[in-house]
């Protein structure tokens, strides 16, 4: 009997909750209070979000305590599944897709010990953000920054030990990622010439992306963003794959005057108080410094002419000495792409100067490149996220590139002469 009476209750139970869910479904369509996000959404997504009815929420709730749970536990590989039910029930509870995305592109990515499978964890994350998380939360700012933040952070640094093996699979699926050819090119426009093979150009796509549904309380966050992939793009925004397999980046100066204008155009819209005023020093002390190592004498002494008028009491000292004085605070504590291009830059002054005849000065640059080389790697050697390529391989690739245009043809063709005089004398 008891039984009897309990499956009536249930049954009256449910057929109220179906007459209560129906009239609440044709409120929303009447006041268009929520826009189904279930046009062209796959059946197992609209099946979950429509027979559960008023049971959804008690399940998600549910779900959400397991999942705290999970992670807590570091139970990351059983978390993408709790976080793929919840999105099912809830597809625009935007935070689950952000949570989902970062759980496989940081915690499992990190737990797996080869580079493809770190790789088939991050892409997962991003396509979650990209195709799933974004079609039905299209003007989530969140959303947008987290799959930015992939890019710029995870695939655009260097703190994963495989991150070159990221850049170098991000550069051969770029014909993959759904990107909009007329966004791409007035994004060309804007910012300079962007290479879709970099990370730092995918997370400006989508931060602008974000810009435009995002509010004003927003719009400094992303500003920011977007500065600092450019300034990326200033450092390391070159693309070199060597022919012995190693993938490297080098600066791309072309950004530099971007960078500026887009720090003097912040600060006109947002202030001095805000720290861009020092951030903006900061960034010029480092472009003087990166342009002289790289033989930009000129554009070195511009910036150094900017900082002046910025602080005219600091930035007393002659052009000359100040470099000098820089080059040694430089060499303590650097991180493995400002070493890089430091060695690169000094690498590149010793070959004009072989060009040019001037031996002593070339056999001088080229000792003092080896020799920060070695002190770094005495240091930092052991650690594969700070690691530099072998000295050998970093000349060779500046030879490379200064033997393809980057010296005029004349000191191309004295420089291949003179290669060639010191290789035999060498041996």
């Amino acid at each position: 009997m008891k039984r009897v009476v309990i499956l009536l209750l249930i049954v009256v139970f449910f057929s109220l909750t179906h007459l209560c869910l129906g009239k609440l479904n044709e409120g929303r369509d009447e006041f268009q209070l929520l826009s189904s996000p279930f046009e062209s959404a796959p059946p197992e997504l609209v099946l979950a979000t429509t027979a559960l009815g008023g049971f959804r929420g008690i399940i998600v709730d549910y779900l959400w305590i397991r999942a705290m749970e999970l992670q807590r536990s570091g139970k990351f590989f059983e978390l993408v599944q709790i976080y793929d039910w919840i999105g099912k029930m809830e597809p625009r509870m935007e935070m689950v897709w952000g949570h989902n995305a970062w759980n496989m592109a940081y915690n499992i990515s990190v737990e797996l010990p080869s580079a493809e499978e770190r790789w088939t964890w991050i892409k997962r994350g991003i396509e979650l953000l990209r195709d799933e998380g974004l079609k039905y939360n299209p003007r989530s700012t969140l959303l947008y920054r987290e799959l930015a933040w992939i890019y710029l952070h995870k695939i655009g640094k260097f703190h994963d030990r495989f991150h070159w093996y990221y850049k170098m699979k991000l550069s051969e699926e770029m014909e993959e990622l759904k990107l909009e050819p007329e966004r791409m090119l007035e994004l060309t426009e804007i910012y300079g010439p962007l290479d879709w093979r970099l990370a730092q150009s995918h997370a400006i796509y989508w931060l602008t992306k974000g810009v435009e549904v995002s509010g004003e309380e927003q719009a400094l966050n992303y500003d920011r963003l977007i500065l600092h992939a450019v300034i990326s793009l200033c450092e390391t925004g070159r693309f070199v794959r060597t022919p012995a397999g190693f993938i490297l980046t080098e600066p791309d100066f072309r950004f530099l005057d971007t960078a500026d204008r887009l720090y003097r155009e912040m600060m006109e819209k947002y202030g001095r108080e805000t720290g861009l005023a020092s951030a903006h020093e900061n960034f010029l002390q480092s472009s003087v410094m990166l342009l002289y190592t790289y033989g930009q004498n000129r554009k070195s002494l511009e910036c150094y002419r900017r900082l002046r008028k910025l602080n005219p009491v600091h930035y007393r000292l002659p052009f000359e000495d100040y470099i000098f004085a820089r080059i040694r605070e430089n060499i303590k504590g650097a991180s493995p792409l400002e070493m890089s291009a430091l060695i690169h830059g000094i690498l590149r002054q010793a070959l004009m100067s072989l060009a040019i005849g001037d031996d002593e000065k070339s056999a001088g640059l080229e000792n003092l490149a080896k020799l920060i080389w070695k002190k770094y790697m005495e240091k930092y050697g052991d650690n594969e996220n700070y690691r530099l390529p072998p000295f050998k391989v970093m000349r060779d690739s500046v030879v490379k590139r200064v033997l393809e245009g980057e010296f005029p043809q004349n000191l191309q063709n004295r420089l291949r002469e003179r290669l060639g005089y010191v290789s035999e004398t060498s041996e």
